[in-house]
């Protein structure tokens, strides 16, 4: 039979759940990142790219199956591919830190084919080399299709002070 789903607490974690939302009437699918006991909260990953925490017991929810290891994509619209290769370069991109329990933001800068990994630049200045296929992963923002990212001579906000104001996040810190 099917693997009985925890009821809460970290034994939570990595599962898949549907829940409920009164305000669209409608199940949204999410994966179960982490929990914090204190809070007693657990961080949500929905499909669509939203995150959030939330005292699972408290909602209405049905447990779907546990995860494999490996990544989780969001935020790309359903029917569409998750970039892979070098059509991922470009990319604006949010990465799971697992210890830190949140995203942070970055682009993918390179693609290395030998490794089949990814060389990912942080808001923050850090970069590291990932195989996104390990990774919790939210798609942000595509690169333009014309493949520049110069700024535009309009006077109006380049793509790049676009996607500046982007990494900033609703909190204002990079």
């Amino acid at each position: 039979g099917a693997p009985h789903p925890p009821i809460s607490g970290a034994g939570a974690v990595g599962w898949r759940v549907l829940l409920y939302w009164p305000a669209d009437c409608a199940w949204h699918e999410a994966e179960v990142l982490s929990h914090d006991e204190s809070r007693r909260q657990h961080h949500l990953l929905y499909m669509d790219g939203e995150e959030e925490w939330a005292e699972l017991g408290k909602e209405r929810l049905v447990w779907l199956h546990a995860t494999r290891h490996g990544a989780v994509s969001a935020g790309i619209v359903r029917g569409e591919d998750v970039p892979k290769g070098r059509d991922a370069v470009g990319w604006r991109v949010a990465v799971y830190w697992k210890d830190d329990r949140t995203f942070y933001e970055g682009r993918l800068a390179d693609y290395e084919p030998s490794t089949g990994r990814h060389k990912v630049q942080y808001a923050d200045g850090e970069q590291e080399w990932l195989a996104l296929r390990n990774e919790r992963i939210i798609w942000r923002l595509a690169p333009k299709a014309d493949g520049s990212s110069s700024s535009s001579s309009d006077g109006g906000s380049s793509a790049d002070e676009d996607e500046e104001a982007l990494l900033q996040g609703s909190d204002g810190e990079a």
